[in-house]
């Protein structure tokens, strides 16, 4: 029974997702990527793709209160951004080809070019104190799930995560660029990949590779399968390197192994998705203790040590998979009022940017628009919304605006009418 509910549930998601990726000409439309993520987990959470559970949870089915959150959730989401952003819009042929034009007006190729190369120094510095810090390269040390943790130190772990921008800026520079410029750009976006794989942790380089495969949808003419199937196979080959390499730890000594654990691709698979579901289940059964915000956002767990151990206990309660959708938190901190209403307030926004990304693009709004859309795409797994990694790379973006920008005397007329203000 479970699994027919969550057919039925991926029906819909994929309905919704080609509805409004139709109606407004974009495959990433941040509205259709969350219907389509959102109910594509869920749908995937209804089938019993383990062996074994390492909580007993994990294969009990969903009740009411589970399916009640889940839709409204959806809705609310979905509400608040049409109420930003009334209708879906297909941009013109001419408003798309314009859009990388606009772009590009905003900068200045050299600029853009020597902030990169810094960019790129400081993270890379960032790098190799960290491999110096620790003494072995976490991917391939027997120790790498205790080191790979040093890499997200506060601080510390966004100069290391400058590389994401590297690998955009240099992704953009090899757009616009020519044959021997191209190839060195595009060295310099993979070297950051690569580097970023280093570190061990999984979610580092596919953000490296979400923030170019966003770009390079929204650049003029049709969207290639080419590209598409080169960035799903790119995420596939880095998730799975380093889950390999995770794993040696395993493979070296099997008694570390949890009996319990079903460590199979697609036991995998469903461990890092539709579990939070079952985690947002959980959450349910019990009373929000209303914590005002100290779960769901970074800056309280950053400025005030106490609240980090409050999330630590939170992280907890789960079993070994313990990413409960953005839904769990909103609950634990604001009850059922929160869940139902925040996310009516996160789509308005989600709307706001979005509607920024296409109308006026900078760099600022580019960077600003990833995060919010990726956080969309993972609200099934975790809370990013409005979280440090925001703060950071907007004030990144408003840097790079400003030293990036092109004399004003040196800009022609008609690329002077096409320009934005960097905000």
């Amino acid at each position: 029974m479970d699994g027919f509910v969550g057919l039925w549930v991926l029906a819909l998601g994929l309905v919704g997702y080609g509805v409004i990726a139709h109606r407004s000409g974009d495959a990433l439309h941040p509205l259709a990527v969350f219907w389509a993520a959102w109910l594509g987990v869920f749908a995937f959470a209804h089938f019993n793709v383990p062996r074994a559970y390492d909580e007993p949870y994990y294969a009990q089915p969903f009740g009411a209160v589970a399916y009640l959150a889940v839709f409204a959730g959806l809705l609310s989401f979905t509400a608040g951004f049409f109420l930003a952003r009334p209708g879906l819009v297909r941009p013109t042929p001419a408003e798309r080809n314009a859009w990388e034009d606009r772009l590009e007006a905003t900068l200045d190729p050299r600029r853009l070019g020597l902030v990169t190369l810094a960019l790129f120094g400081v993270a890379t510095a960032t790098t190799v104190w960290f491999v110096a810090r620790l003494g072995e390269v976490p991917l391939f040390s027997p120790r790498i799930n205790e080191l790979r943790l040093e890499f997200k130190l506060p601080l510390w772990g966004y100069l290391y995560d400058l590389h994401y921008a590297v690998a955009l800026f240099a992704t953009m520079l090899a757009a616009w660029s020519r044959r021997g410029a191209r190839l060195a750009w595009s060295g310099l976006a993979i070297a950051s990949t690569l580097l970023l794989m280093a570190g061990a942790v999984r979610v580092s380089p596919l953000t490296a590779l979400a923030w170019v495969v966003i770009f390079l949808t929204y650049r003029p003419g049709r969207l290639r399968v080419r590209r598409i199937v080169f960035a799903a196979v790119a995420v596939l080959l880095v998730f799975g390197v380093i889950e390999q390499y995770r794993r040696s730890t395993i493979r070296l000594d099997p008694t570390l192994a949890n009996p319990r654990l079903d460590l199979s691709p697609q036991a995998t698979a469903w461990a890092h998705s539709a579990a939070s579901f079952k985690n947002l289940q959980f959450t349910l059964e019990r009373p929000s203790p209303l914590y005002m915000g100290i779960t769901s956002y970074d800056l309280p767990k950053t400025i005030h040590p106490p609240a980090r151990e409050i999330d630590r206990e939170f992280s907890y309660l789960f079993g070994t998979h313990n990413t409960p959708t953005f839904l769990s938190f909103l609950y634990f901190d604001f009850g059922w009022g929160g869940l139902l209403l925040i996310p009516a307030l996160y789509g308005a926004v989600v709307a706001y940017v979005y509607d920024r990304f296409r109308q006026r693009p900078s760099v600022f709004w580019i960077i600003v628009h990833i995060d919010f859309l990726l956080a969309t795409a993972l609200a099934f797994r975790t809370h990013r919304f409005f979280g440090n990694s925001l703060i950071f790379f907007a004030a990144v973006a408003l840097l790079v605006q400003v030293l990036a920008a092109p004399a004003r005397r040196g800009i022609p007329a008609e690329r002077q009418a096409w320009e934005p203000s960097p905000v």
